[in-house]
């Protein structure tokens, strides 16, 4: 990101936060890196609200336990402010921007109305991966969420939730929704994780144009990057493409790179309801 004058957003979770080696290394980095919260719930976040913890190892994926959905909702938000809390007595102010594969609409307003967070993200549309899914939400792009459901817009305003979600990973425009369920023969996820399929140059330089086309409806809008539980030897490559990809698209005025929170604030700025699908003059780039 150095090399190529790139900015981004780190998600530290809760067991990685309170790590002084993480602690120093991020703020080593903040001249190109805004740092918020990964939302995902571990064993030292529950014991420090004085809960007993009921996952199988300390960091578990499992919904009941991994997820603030498998809390009561008083919990829920006692595990959100503890912490919103300790990251701001770290890096001196509350994060602009959080995310998890996904968060309930109980949370979500919580960081909304007490925090002012100004994006969240959650996981693309899967079918069982890791053992639950998500379907049926909006494809990409981003919404106002509804406070009954946060996988649906709000079809009012009165029923809106004022911090944008944006879909995560870079999903493929043709293949992603249903390659687990139909017979594609695609090897790896189609979607820009340089762990996946944007390892690959030629599907990246495919991707880029469908992105950059602008036949988007009222905006195009990619997320670049990996969890990093990849590791390096899996991700560097495509990683390293596509940031020089990104790069040289943004020299060309063809793109805007942003944060998430600053994605956020964006949107919220652009909208004031989520937005109507539309495209011509409208569209606009940003990753």
């Amino acid at each position: 990101m150095r090399k190529h004058g790139l900015k981004g957003t780190f998600l530290l979770q809760y067991d990685a936060l309170m790590l002084p080696s993480y602690q120093r290394l991020m703020a080593d980095r903040s001249d190109f890196c805004e740092i918020g919260l990964w939302l995902e719930v571990v064993q030292p976040l529950v014991e420090a609200i004085g809960e007993e913890w009921h996952g199988r190892y300390p960091w578990d994926w499992y919904n009941d336990v991994g997820f603030l959905i498998g809390y009561e909702p008083n919990v829920r938000l006692r595990l959100v402010d503890r912490t919103m809390e300790d990251f701001k007595s770290i890096f001196g102010k509350y994060p602009a921007s959080v995310g998890s594969w996904h968060i309930d609409e109980v949370s979500m307003k919580h960081l909304s109305k007490q925090y002012h967070v100004d994006a969240c993200c959650i996981c693309r549309d899967q079918v069982g991966t890791d053992g639950y899914t998500m379907q049926g939400g909006y494809y990409n792009q981003a919404y106002y969420p509804s406070v009954n459901n946060m996988f649906c817009p709000a079809a009012t305003k009165k029923n809106q939730i004022d911090m944008p979600v944006f879909r995560m990973l870079g999903s493929d425009p043709v293949y992603a929704y249903d390659y687990q369920a139909m017979p594609y023969g695609i090897k790896y996820c189609p979607t820009l994780e340089p762990g996946q399929l944007g390892r690959k140059p030629d599907w990246c330089d495919w991707f880029f144009r469908e992105m950059l086309s602008g036949k988007g409806l009222c905006f195009q809008y990619m997320q670049a990057g990996q969890e990093n539980s990849f590791g390096w030897k899996k991700m560097g490559t495509g990683l390293e493409y596509q940031f020089s990809s990104i790069a040289e698209f943004a020299k060309e005025g063809k793109l805007e790179i942003l944060t998430l929170g600053e994605s956020g604030r964006w949107f919220k700025k652009s909208f004031d309801r989520p937005p109507a699908a539309r495209g011509g003059e409208q569209a606009s780039s940003f990753a």
